[in-house]
């Protein structure tokens, strides 16, 4: 669902049930060997917006059943309204409102099956809700109506007992039991959560499925949740500081409102409650105040204590009283940050005795938190980050001699490659060390004796390939060997005879070629001719006579297609 500020409410939604292994028969009623599935799928596309304070919403829905092979599809909708219908509760047992709903569901034709059409499950509803106890109850009650079955009644209750955890509970009456239907009786649930993710448990007993646990998990985001979250906790300031005045309890009354304020510092309703609050201010007994102040003392809630405090000098700034226990709430809770400081900074040498410094700094930097003047944890604490700074130096030296031990394993590993004549493996092992220890001793030696004598066996090989008049072998292993060893005089000069060799020895192949196309083009042979043109363009690609007859050959095929 996706609500927007100025438009409601669009939604979207699919559910789908599958089941297989059903029992098959024949026209006869005989049993046969193979078994059916059944599915249904719904698609539904929604949307609901406020109108003349009426809340209304509509859902088109498009649904398919599946019956072993054969498929049916139809279309329905359903529709739905909620009034909030005002009573006068003042809010502390009967709410304000009463929410009336109505709503009709599944209109649309049937599903047919090949020939017989089925009715969609229409279904009248009407419901009532009411908040009760300050809106932490809401009990409410609808009714049922479908045209081709019983009517039902259900009730339910949902308990907010935290502001995050609601107990529910219902009861469903029927007159009669469908099989597939919820069984009429008790059913109950849980909620926990906030306003914008929450999980809700439920238990609903099943006539045919038997008793069912269902969970669903809600997450509700964006620019317009936070504005309903505003919303909702600005009311619920509001509601309490009204029963707070209802039992004339002004200063929580007072608090409140002061909360209403921190969100909305422009809010016109919570400043003329607290307008109101002040002309009343000679009816606070402040001795009845103060005495909920030392019970908050006696029961150690100290926050609770200093912020009725608060609330009561601010409307009394000069009441006596209230100042001294103002002063001895701080006094109080100096003495437990004192302490709660100490008992930290004890732990912290815990850990230091036990050489675990990094826990030992990050407890002794909350004390100073607490406590910015605690002298020894400013030592300690200096003591402390020296230790880790040594352990810090200590370990990336120990890193560095590692590196730098495995760096010479790999230089070694790499002359033992190069002395078995393994050249990818000695580069790779040197290649290795080089980037754990770019400086290490015999590492640049070992480089350029692997490149000479790489370059010396590329250049035996293709004198080998030269000798047996292998042009091609020999100028790839002496291009090679000229790679590795760019300045070797000997190497140069071999490399560029054998290129020249390879060149005529090429020219001349494609003159051969050259004759061979000639005479299959004077027989007619063209696209035999075209093959040996192309050959003999390969080996001599700068000739122009033999790229010009090839390029006539093959208009002359492109002009016979």
């Amino acid at each position: 669902m996706h609500p927007t500020a100025a438009y409601g409410a669009l939604g979207a939604g699919i559910s789908y049930l599958s089941t297989d292994g059903i029992p098959s028969y024949d026209n006869s009623g005989g049993r046969l060997d193979t078994t059916l599935s059944v599915s249904d799928l719904a698609f539904a596309l929604s949307y609901g917006r406020t109108i003349a304070s009426v809340d209304t919403g509509i859902s088109v829905k498009f649904i398919q059943e599946t019956l072993a092979d054969t498929s049916a599809v139809a279309y329905a909708a359903d529709a739905g309204i909620l009034y909030r219908l005002p009573t006068g509760g003042k809010g502390t047992f009967m709410g304000k409102e009463l929410k009336i709903a109505a709503v009709v569901q599944n209109i649309g034709p049937g599903v047919t099956f090949i020939e017989k059409q089925d009715p969609l499950p229409v279904n009248y509803k009407v419901g009532l809700a009411h908040n009760f106890l300050g809106e932490t109850l809401t009990l409410s009650l609808d009714a049922a109506f479908p045209p081709d079955g019983d009517s039902s009644v259900s009730a339910g209750a949902d308990y907010r007992i935290k502001e995050w955890v609601s107990l529910r509970a219902g009861y469903k009456h029927l007159s009669d039991r469908p099989s597939g239907d919820i069984q009429p009786g008790v059913m109950g649930g849980i909620g926990i959560g906030n306003e914008s993710v929450s999980v809700d448990y439920a238990f609903v007993p099943y006539a045919s499925f038997g008793s069912t646990h269902r969970i669903g998990l809600n997450y509700r985001f964006g620019r317009v949740l936070r504005q309903t979250m505003l919303r909702e906790n600005l009311d619920r300031h509001f509601s309490r500081a009204e029963r707070a005045m209802i039992k004339n309890d002004l200063v929580t009354a007072f608090r409140e409102l002061n909360n209403v304020l921190l969100v909305d510092p422009i809010n016109a309703k919570a400043r003329e409650y607290l307008a109101g609050i002040q002309k009343r201010v000679n009816d606070i007994k402040v001795e009845n105040y103060l005495g909920q102040v030392r019970a908050y003392l006696e029961a150690d809630k100290l926050v609770e204590a200093k912020e009725l405090i608060d609330n009561l000098l601010t409307l009394f700034p000069e009441h006596r009283e209230a100042k001294e226990f103002q002063i001895r709430i701080q006094s109080v809770f100096t003495e437990q940050k004192a302490g709660r400081a100490e008992s930290i900074f004890n732990q912290g040498m815990e850990f230091y005795e036990m050489k675990q410094f990094q826990d030992a700094a990050l407890l002794w930097e909350k004390v100073l938190m607490v406590s910015p003047e605690h002298a020894k944890a400013r030592e300690y604490l200096a003591l402390a980050r020296q230790e880790l700074k040594a352990i810090s130096e200590n370990a990336r030296r120990q890193e560095k001699e590692q590196k730098k031990k495995k760096a010479q394993q790999l230089l070694a590993d790499g002359q033992r490659y190069m002395k078995e004549r393994q050249w990818e493996k000695a580069r790779r092992s040197f290649e290795e060390s080089q980037k754990l220890d770019p400086a290490s001793e015999g590492l640049e030696k070992a480089l350029a004796e692997l490149a000479a004598r790489q370059s010396e066996d590329c250049f035996s090989r293709g004198q080998k390939h030269y000798d047996a008049k292998n042009l091609q072998g020999a100028v790839q292993q002496w291009e090679e060997a000229a790679r590795l060893a760019p300045s070797s005089e000997k190497i140069s000069e071999a490399l560029a005879k054998a290129k020249g060799e390879l060149k005529e020895a090429n020219r001349n192949k494609a003159d051969d070629y050259n004759r061979q196309a000639l005479k299959e083009y004077d027989s007619g042979a063209i696209r035999k001719a075209v093959e040996l043109w192309e050959k003999a363009a390969a080996l001599d690609p700068d000739n122009t006579k033999i790229r010009n007859s090839l390029n006539r050959a093959k208009d002359e095929l492109d002009k016979k297609k």
